[in-house]
Order: structure tokens, then sequence, then C-alpha cells
């Protein structure tokens, strides 16, 4: 898939770039959170939940990356 790139627009390449660049952003911003979560977890089991959907929002980012 990574040729077709190649056969878009400019226009769309460079949406597409774009797209690609803020995703990895995300989750920089994703990563910082889920590891402050993690430090102040402590025992608190809505701390635990907070962490684990937390997680659960690399899934559509990374989803996004492998299938760009």
């Amino acid at each position: 898939m990574s040729g077709s790139i190649h056969r878009m627009p400019e226009e769309q390449r460079k949406a597409l770039r774009r797209a690609r660049w803020l995703e990895v952003i995300w989750i920089v911003v994703l990563a910082t959170i889920v590891t402050a979560i993690y430090l102040t977890v402590g025992n608190s089991q809505a701390m635990k939940t907070a962490w684990i959907e937390d997680m659960l929002s690399f899934v559509p980012p990374i989803a996004f990356l492998v299938a760009s």
C-alpha cells in the first residue's frame, strides 16, 4: 500500500503526510498522559480503570499509521 501514495495528487499526499505527523504527535501526548496516570495509580481501582482506558486510546492512532 505504501506505493499507492505516489499515485495520489500532490495535495492529498501533503494532507496524508500531515495526518501521519499529527498521529505521531498524538501518540507522544498519549504516552505522556498514560505514564503520568501510571505513576499516580497507587491502590485506587478508579485510577487503574482510567489507566486501562487511556491505554486503549492508543489503538486508533496506531491503526491509522499501520493502515496508511
